[in-house]
């Protein structure tokens, strides 16, 4: 878990950059603190930067991981809080760059009475949902012209620059051009982000990424809200295996487990600005039915007496180690394989070469590119999993499915330990992961075995409990801003028995509806049609979800 030569030295250059341009303010805010310094480094620097230690360039040393937040807090905290800006108590900003909330969480949680959602750009769902009356901001909206502003800044840090001779970083041409030609839209969205609220009154803001791993306004919105005394929030979106997330500029970071906040206190982040609270869109799984086994085995010209196993794919995968795995494991008559693609990978179009081959390899392999096809689709219809490093492989542990890990060679380099718990499932190898495969479908011990590493992983990993993350989120928000979000629909129907137009009956308890699942919890519960309450979708769909009854 400790970070390579490169993000040391990536670490102490970005410190350095922030005090050398700190003098480069835009109503108080110095740009580099706020600019994505990672984006700015490109190949060859990258391989440079990662077989030498520049120790007699920097000023800023990093040699341990826990100074790393420290020194990037020192310059937040400098930034001087204006707090009674703040007007009444606003609503909450949901910032729509990779935040990935379901649809239930806005008419459950996130209604428009209390929240509002900002897109960078123009275009009409940016959270890929049908919200009627939902207020989505776009902050081009409230951008000016402020070319003026920008060329001076450009000028000011070209004459800085200038003065730098045969530093590995900050005289290199390509760091310099990609840095100043980045100035205008960071001085564009600051100015608007900034013109944004003065005239939205916000309570707290909701961020999917920080660090290496967010856009512009990923930094600039809790940077902002600090200036304005108001708390923030930065969500987890994806497994952490670099140590390219940090520095973080939220009051707190939200985290899927264990793993992840030994991860940012090793990085120097205070515990108290660490909170395991998974992340709402797993919820789904724990209360939601999918589709139909013989449905979608039908769909998809499967055999129902073969067991199924879905392969994961990541964008760098090595196709020669996944053909000898698919090789391997088609020996096996009683198993047909699934493959389904990174959305990366059919988003640019890099995977069609690959789906050709192997079609022309193994024809009985299924590659799943039908988008109409949820993933939990998929996932809830597959009896075994092969991932990499997706998160695909926590997803089906939470689903109680076998979780294989084919490791890549590149984990050495990226010190990757997230799967470390389910030793004996991690296999370099691909033989050896598809014999461990067979002996899973033929022998009880080994499959036991695999049911005692899920629950060790989860219990570290993933630790929630009986709680969905969207309930720790909101108490999360409730804790930093005194604002408690969660529709009360269903306070008045505890213990009553509702449905909707699709027939599905649900059990409210403690204000939520939860789904009874089969025709023998209704037996075992002893349920009559008369109990049955009738009501209107639109009444249904706000009341929050609980975990399914089965």
């Amino acid at each position: 878990m400790h970070d390579s030569i490169f993000l040391r030295n990536i670490r102490s250059f970005h410190l350095d950059f922030i005090d050398v341009f700190n003098d480069i303010k835009y109503k108080g805010i110095p740009l580099p603190l706020i600019c994505n310094f990672r984006k700015y480094i490109r190949r060859p620097m990258i391989n440079k930067l990662s077989n030498k230690v520049y120790e007699e360039y920097q000023k800023n040393k990093i040699f341990k991981t826990t100074e790393v937040q420290p020194h990037f807090d020192r310059h937040l905290n400098a930034l001087k809080v204006n707090s009674s800006k703040r007007k009444g108590k606003g609503k909450i900003l949901l910032y729509e760059f990779v935040l990935y909330l379901p649809r239930e969480n806005f008419l459950e949680y996130f209604d428009s009475s209390n929240s509002i959602v900002l897109s960078l750009y123009s275009y009409k769902n940016p959270l890929g949902h049908s919200l009627n009356h939902y207020k989505t901001f776009c902050l081009t909206d409230y951008c000016i012209d402020t070319s003026e502003l920008s060329n001076s800044f450009i000028a000011k840090c070209k004459e800085i620059l200038s003065s730098f001779h045969n530093h590995p970083v900050f005289s290199d041409p390509t760091f310099q051009e990609n840095f100043l030609n980045d100035i205008p839209e960071t001085v564009k969205y600051l100015d608007a982000v900034i013109r944004f609220f003065e005239r939205n009154p916000i309570s707290c803001i909701l961020v999917g990424a920080q660090g290496d791993q967010s856009d512009h306004l990923c930094n600039i919105l809790p940077v902002i809200a600090k200036t304005q005394g108001i708390p923030s929030i930065g969500l987890q979106h994806g497994l952490i295996w670099g140590g390219e997330w940090v520095p973080i500029y939220t009051t707190v970071q939200g985290v899927y487990g264990n793993y992840e906040k030994e991860f940012f206190k090793l990085r120097g982040v205070t515990e108290n600005r660490i909170e395991i609270i998974g992340h709402p869109r797993f919820d789904s799984i724990l209360t939601k039915t999918f589709m139909p086994k013989s449905v979608f085995q039908q769909k998809l010209g499967l055999n129902p007496q073969k067991r199924t196993l879905l392969i994961a794919t990541q964008p760098d995968i090595t196709e020669s180690v996944l053909d000898h795995f698919i090789s391997q494991l088609s020996q096996n008559p009683f198993i047909q394989i699934m493959i389904k693609p990174h959305p990366h990978e059919i988003a640019f179009g890099t995977i069609q070469g690959f789906i050709d081959r192997i079609y022309s390899k193994y024809p009985s392999v299924k590659v799943i590119t039908d988008q109409s096809l949820t993933f939990y689709d998929i996932l809830s219809n597959t009896d075994m999993v092969v991932i990499d490093r997706s998160t695909a492989g926590l997803e089906a542990m939470i689903m109680e499915k076998p979780v294989f890990i084919l490791r890549s060679k590149n984990w050495d380099v990226l010190r990757y330990e997230y799967w470390d718990l389910m030793d004996g499932f991690v296999q370099q190898d691909p033989i050896i992961l598809s014999n461990l495969i067979n002996q899973l479908t033929a022998e009880i011990t080994v499959f036991n075995k695999m049911n005692g590493k899920i629950k060790q992983f989860l219990s570290y990993h993933y630790p929630l409990n009986e709680q969905l993350s969207i309930e720790k989120l909101s108490n999360l928000i409730y804790k930093l801003t005194g604002q408690k979000i969660g529709n009360k629909l269903g306070k008045n129907y505890n213990k009553k028995l509702l449905q909707g137009s699709n027939g599905d009956v649900f059990m409210i308890e403690n204000g939520m509806k939860r789904q009874l699942t089969s025709e023998i919890i209704f037996k075992n519960l002893g349920i009559s049609m008369k109990d049955i309450i009738k009501v209107e979708d639109s009444f249904l769909e706000k009341i929050p979800t609980g975990r399914l009854i089965c």
